[in-house]
């Protein structure tokens, strides 16, 4: 028995794979053509399954390979030169191992609760938090904040990030390469920044918000932009960590002693597209250039708030003063009323309880 099954199960596998089979009447031989077709089919889906399933495994790589392709075709279509291609394909190869999702696109998680999103960009720049003090110290809405604005900003070899003069972008943070500021005039170098950082805090501080040097690379460098807009809602809405950076600014200014140099104050005093509101002033000094710190101003105006309510006395016999005085602190009756600028609306005593404008 088991010999005939075992011949029966290897002869249908050969039918299925169209291997030779000798029928000997047209009955078997039609029924061996119809198992072939069957097979061959069956063998067809099998195979192209696996095969997409395998394709599917490494979408990314066929994304980039296919980008690659289209960008090396456009480069041969406008004959550029063959170093400037060298430099085109290193670049996208080092995009490519740190910043995949510049490949991608960010468009995978823009449905995202907010919640989610936070999560996701807190453990995404969970290097960059530890690696700034203010971050790590600072509150969770305000990190929140920051992490979901950033956005990613590559930067090749001898590229300038920003030059000295014109109106900063936003508040950079550096994660990997090194970032050197230098006078534009002089080529002196101020300072070389590497490891993770940030930079260009004390410029948005400013009321013109124009760099006072000129920051470039000499290597491929990962940074992340904080925008200029972004920033200015961010420092709105969390008045106490504003305070807290506009301090930080300040000692790296008396550090750096921009302000005191007349050339280079000259340049950053020139009025900007940002210089309107309460940042507008005719003439910038080093005393009136500094963005006013949001949690004092809120603080007066809540001192404001404060003084007024402490004006709702009680007086002893006419009741309770919503304005100015009632008649028995003033100096005199009628004089008294007279240095009134508003009018007096009292409650009367309890016996009376009709309401009377004086």
């Amino acid at each position: 028995f088991w010999s005939k099954y075992v011949l029966a199960v290897y002869n249908g596998l050969l039918i299925l794979v169209g291997q030779a089979v000798d029928p000997n009447t047209n009955l078997a031989k039609i029924y061996c053509i119809i198992c072939t077709m069957l097979g061959q089919a069956i063998s067809a889906t099998i195979f192209g399954s696996m095969a997409s399933l395998i394709k599917n495994m490494d979408q990314g790589g066929d994304m980039f390979s296919n980008k690659m392709d289209f960008v090396n075709e456009q480069m041969r279509y406008y004959e550029i030169p063959e170093e400037i291609q060298t430099d085109v394909r290193q670049y996208y190869d080092y995009v490519w191992l740190r910043h995949r999702e510049l490949i991608y696109g960010r468009r995978h998680f823009s449905h995202l609760a907010k919640n989610l999103e936070e999560e996701l960009q807190a453990h995404r720049y969970r290097g960059l938090v530890r690696g700034v003090p203010f971050l790590k110290d600072c509150k969770e809405g305000f990190l929140s904040a920051v992490l979901v604005a950033l956005k990613p900003l590559i930067v090749s070899p001898g590229e300038v990030i920003s030059y000295e003069g014109e109106i900063s972008k936003g508040l950079y943070f550096l994660e990997r390469g090194t970032v050197e500021l230098f006078d534009d005039r002089t080529k002196k170098l101020h300072e070389k920044i590497n490891g993770i950082t940030y930079f260009g805090l004390e410029v948005l501080m400013l009321k013109t918000a124009r760099n006072w040097c000129t920051a470039l690379t000499r290597g491929y460098a990962d940074l992340h932009l904080l925008p200029l807009e972004e920033f200015d809602h961010i420092m709105t809405d969390h008045p106490k960590e504003s305070d807290k950076l506009r301090r930080l600014a300040m000692r790296r200014v008396e550090k750096i002693g921009f302000l005191t140099d007349e050339r280079t104050f000259k340049i950053i005093s020139a009025h900007s597209s940002r210089c309107t509101g309460k940042n507008y002033e005719t003439v910038y000094t080093p005393r009136n250039i500094w963005v006013k710190p949001m949690w004092t101003t809120n603080y007066q105006k809540l001192n404001k708030i404060l003084t007024f309510i402490r004006r709702f006395r009680f007086a002893k016999k006419d009741g309770f003063a919503l304005f100015g005085k009632s008649d028995a602190n003033a100096n005199g009756g009628e004089a008294g009323e007279r240095r009134m600028s508003k009018p007096v609306i009292r409650f009367a005593p309890e016996e009376n309880k009709d309401i009377s404008d004086v």
